[in-house]
């Protein structure tokens, strides 16, 4: 159960394990690439993030903002998303604008 926190700005994390942890902190421009969110909980601010190809099956996304996120080809369900505390200019799984 691997947690994150912190401010990350420039970074990408290729792949990494993050299920049932919890996400915490101020993200931007940031890439989750092949990253594992199942079960996890995301409390931060993430701003200009790239989940690509990420899993987030029954993850938590309630307590987070996203701002100009991008889910692309996402493991990611609208309802998920839309139960986020804030949506702005966010893309879903397929592209579709939130």
């Amino acid at each position: 159960m691997p947690n994150l926190q912190g401010v990350h700005i420039f970074k990408s994390f290729e792949g990494e394990d993050f299920s049932d942890g919890t996400i915490s902190g101020q993200y931007v421009d940031v890439t989750f690439n092949r990253a594992q969110f199942q079960r996890a909980t995301l409390d931060g601010t993430f701003l200009n993030v790239h989940f690509h190809m990420a899993n987030l099956a029954d993850a938590d996304l309630s307590n987070g903002t996203f701002v100009n996120a991008e889910f692309t080809d996402a493991t990611v369900t609208e309802t998920q998303l839309k139960q986020a505390k804030a949506l702005v200019n966010v893309k879903g799984p397929n592209g579709e604008q939130l």
